[in-house]
């Protein structure tokens, strides 16, 4: 216990080391920094900064410092109480809803559970399922690596390997779906495209058909209307020579009349 309470001197190392916290690792971390930065200004090179900022930095030092101790103490506190009746109450309401099938729910109430008690090791391990089970495998192995970080999930050693391989599996089953989804898509639209340059090439087949068909129409039309001129050109000469008989046969009369009226 002393050796906890000993931990609690470094700002952020509670938040870092007991909650897996990225934001007590770099508090921890710039507060390392800094404590350096002062005792070689104080130490080794004084006249590296001025004496008033050196000191005006200690200040602000030991006061971050006080205050970080104060806090890590009493988180350290309620990190340590054993577990209420209240949040083994609202687990096993998570673990209904769990095997109920409902995920949003047992997320809900695993979500405050983690929250009050962040080194819940059962509480993260139950959530990592409701993630995998909902299909976001991302927010499930970002737990994973926050359930890695904690001592008391030593015990459930086994069972996070086999929800990483739960995940490992679902997300390569996932990718090959979408890789066959892919290639059915591209094969359809290669298909849709040799199907529409066939009709294309048959259309323009038939097209070039009529427009073939419309020349022999044409030509035929042509040879009739050449017949029809050759014809009229014959029946014309014979109604000339028709003509010329019947004028012909009225001169006669008109010729053998014209001796007797002399007469």
């Amino acid at each position: 216990m002393s050796a906890l309470r000993t931990a609690c001197l470094w700002p952020g190392f509670v938040a870092a080391w007991y909650q897996g916290v990225a934001r007590g690792l770099f508090v921890a971390t710039l507060f390392a920094w800094t404590l350096c930065v002062l005792l070689l200004a104080t130490f080794i090179w004084p006249e590296w900064l001025a004496l008033s900022l050196v000191r005006g930095l200690w200040v602000v030092v030991l006061v971050v410092w006080g205050v970080e101790s104060v806090r890590n103490y009493w988180r350290l506190q309620s990190l340590l109480k054993p577990e209420s009746a209240e949040s083994q109450t609202a687990f096993s309401k998570a673990q209904s809803e769990y095997l109920h099938g409902n995920w949003f729910e047992a997320e809900a109430l695993l979500l405050e559970i983690v929250h009050q008690n962040p080194r819940d090791a059962e509480a993260l391990l139950l959530l990592v399922g409701v993630l995998r089970h909902s299909r976001r495998w991302q927010p499930a192995l970002r737990r994973l690596k926050q359930l890695e970080l904690l001592d008391t999930a030593a015990r459930w050693h086994f069972e996070m390997q086999r929800e990483m391989q739960l995940i490992d599996r679902e997300m390569a089953r996932e990718q090959e779906q979408a890789v066959e989804e892919l290639a059915t898509a591209v094969t359809e639209s290669v298909q849709a495209e040799s199907e529409q340059s066939a009709s294309e090439q048959s259309g323009g087949e038939q097209s070039g058909g009529e427009q073939s068909g419309g020349e022999q129409t044409e030509s035929e039309q042509a040879g009739l209307q050449q017949a029809e001129a050759e014809q009229l050109g014959v029946e014309q000469p014979e109604a000339k020579a028709a003509e010329s008989t019947v004028s012909l046969e009225q001169v006669e009369p008109e010729n053998a009349a014209a001796p007797s009226s002399v007469q």
